[in-house]
């Protein structure tokens, strides 16, 4: 007999990520993860700056990583 394990939900994920990397964030709404001028929706997996037009071209937790390593937050051997 095989058990459906229940998919991890994303925004436990990117909270817990955030938090083991102590990286300060705000979670604004059900759906939205802010860390300085950066927002993450994790149930999609986009993220975008302040300002900008468009979303980041990388979806998911790699894609707010590589923001977060932009904007200084993380250095690229954290990841």
């Amino acid at each position: 007999m095989t058990t459906h394990q229940p998919h991890p939900d994303p925004m436990d994920q990117a909270r817990q990520w955030l938090a083991e990397h102590d990286i300060p964030f705000r979670q604004t709404s059900d759906y939205q993860l802010k860390v300085g001028r950066i927002n993450f929706y994790p149930g999609k997996g986009t993220s975008f700056r302040d300002g900008d037009k468009a979303r980041h071209g990388i979806k998911g937790l790699a894609g707010l990583i590589e923001l977060l390593t932009e904007d200084g937050y993380i250095r690229p051997s954290s990841r």
